[in-house]
């Protein structure tokens, strides 16, 4: 049923092709069975009639009613029947589409998502299961996710989110949130800004799928750069989301083992892909334990080059906060990898396998697991893979030993994507620091950041995203032990957690700071701070105490 639903108009394609030819022959012969006479391009233009339901021969008054071929008996069948199905679908749609423009005339403050890909049908899913009210606009209207959004109640709207009339229907100026999700970033960002030209007074949240190349890029700009008149418009890249999520599932579970037993966590990152880059800032930046050094991270890819683009790899202060490792290696041989021929052996403290293909995934992540790297070792399979395969993944595990992920699902989650979870954290210490420094006799005149959140950059704003997602660590580490000594050990963790955050950002080390050229002088090991920039980071981890 399905098969025919995707093909339906290639069959009656077909249909009309077959009932097209069946009439050139039947006619023909039906004349020469009359004895008369008729170029091609009559036959052409008598059997072009059939679809119109015109049978009639020029000159013939009644010109079947003698013995007729069977092929123009079936051509005569086929013929009009394509025409009246064609007919009726077309205005079953375009009644379809009346009907749905006439239920959205009075919506407001409901959701727009633009594109029902993986990303767009998982924003729009989450959105229903919360009772919002959701339109998507999709340009393919047999997309295989419209049967399954229609039937939750999403409308949906055929066309291009781009086009002025569609974002009529829509209301997109009327919405409370605008969700441009296609795998265009361009078109992305001019949903975005036409979303922002509205004549509506409410409040409206934009989220714009975009890589962090892409969103570097505008981010500091507006609409970006500010939450103005109600419009937060903000960037997100579900790639990006995917990582930090993975690395807080994962890697917070170490920080009790490390505060216990000190040694430098190990991790292996193997596969290709936009993704692999993401995992591996993200485990820079979050991999910051107590008493443990930095971290310790092998990469082996086949898509050096993407890594060295994407990820600051020689970096001066690197070695600060990690030691990274790539290991180039052919696509066969990263199939057949071996964790026994890598430096340092197979003993890891996590595995996470990401490669373009999901199938490839699945294979290097069961070979990996197989491998004896330890009983501490979990290995983790990250797929992108479609809603059928992770149904069929869900009812049997397949492969002892590896967990598997959905990167879409984490990356488009509802808590953190639509409601803002990491972002109410954020808030919460950008105030405590705002008030703190207020307290110690600074102003907005001497240090710019001390405004409202609304008013903050993007850039700041997101310093305190990161600062967010590290909080977990620290509280794990404090149900070990309250004492001084670790107190000490993870404000030195923050510090090394700050760098990382900014050497992923661009800024380097200098004497003197300069925030348009991102230099920063406190871009140095933790030994080498003044007291009052290590009380900095041990105010950070007492403010995480209090919280227990």
């Amino acid at each position: 049923m399905k098969w025919l639903k995707r093909n339906e108009w290639y069959l009656v394609l077909a249909v009309a092709l077959l009932a097209f030819v069946f009439g050139l022959a039947g006619l023909n012969q039906f004349l020469v069975a009359a004895g008369q006479d008729a170029s091609w391009l009559d036959l052409v233009y008598f059997t072009t009639r059939l679809f119109t339901l015109s049978y009639d021969l020029q000159g013939e008054v009644t010109p079947y009613v003698t013995s007729v071929p069977e092929l123009l008996q079936v051509a005569r069948f086929l013929a009009p029947a394509t025409s009246i199905y064609a007919a009726s679908k077309g205005f079953l749609l375009v009644a379809a589409c009346q009907v749905n423009i006439w239920r959205l005339r009075h919506w407001q403050g409901h959701a727009v998502v633009c594109g029902a890909g993986k990303r767009g049908r998982q924003v729009a899913l989450a959105l229903r299961a919360e009772g919002r009210q959701v339109v998507v606009i999709e340009r393919v209207g047999e997309a295989e996710t419209l049967a399954e959004l229609r039937a939750t109640g999403v409308r949906v709207i055929i066309g291009s989110a781009t086009d002025p009339a569609h974002q009529a229907q829509a209301r997109l100026q009327e919405a409370g949130m605008v969700v441009a999700a296609t795998s265009s970033e361009e078109f992305n960002l001019e949903v975005a800004l036409a979303a922002i030209r509205r004549d509506g007074t409410g409040s409206m949240e934009i989220l714009v799928h975009a890589s962090r190349q892409f969103a570097g890029l505008f981010e500091q700009q507006p609409p970006f750069d500010r939450i103005r008149q109600g419009v937060h418009a903000r960037f997100f890249d579900h790639d990006v989301s995917a990582a930090r999520l993975l690395l807080q599932e994962f890697a917070t579970d170490l920080a009790t083992e490390l505060a216990r037993k000190p040694r430098p966590p190990r991790l292996l990152l193997a596969g290709n892909g936009s993704l692999l880059p993401e995992l591996l800032g993200a485990a820079v930046t979050q991999c910051h334990y107590a008493f443990a050094g930095v971290p310790r991270l092998e990469v082996a890819t086949a898509d050096g080059e993407v890594l060295r683009r994407r990820f600051p790899i020689l970096h001066p202060q690197l070695g600060q906060v990690a030691e990274v490792n790539l290991i180039e290696l052919t696509s066969a041989d990263l199939a057949h990898l071996e964790l026994a021929s890598l430096p340092g052996g197979a003993d890891f403290d996590l595995v996470f396998v990401v490669c373009r293909d999901d199938v490839d995934t699945l294979n290097l992540a069961r070979r990996l697991a197989q491998q004896g790297t330890g009983t501490a070792c979990r290995t983790v399979a990250c797929l992108r893979s479609s809603t059928n395969l992770m149904r069929l993944l869900a009812i049997k595990q397949p492969i002892p030993g590896v967990e598997i992920r959905d990167l879409v699902e984490l990356g488009c989650r509802a808590d953190v994507l639509l409601h803002g979870e990491l972002d109410r954290e954020a808030r919460a210490i950008h105030e405590g620091y705002v008030q703190t420094q207020t307290t110690a006799g600074a102003t907005e005149a001497t240090n710019p950041a001390l405004v409202v959140w609304e008013n903050l950059p993007e850039s700041l704003r997101q310093a305190n995203r990161a600062q967010a997602d590290h909080i977990p660590v620290k509280l794990r580490a404090l149900t070990v032990s309250r004492s001084p000594e670790i107190i000490e050990a993870l404000a030195e963790a923050e510090h090394r957690r700050w760098i990382a955050e900014k050497i992923l950002a661009g800024w380097r080390h200098a004497e003197r700071r300069d925030n348009a050229r991102q230099l920063h002088p406190s871009l140095k090991p933790y030994s080498q701070l003044s007291e009052p920039e290590k009380q900095k980071d041990r105010d950070t981890v007492l403010g995480v105490m209090e919280r227990i």
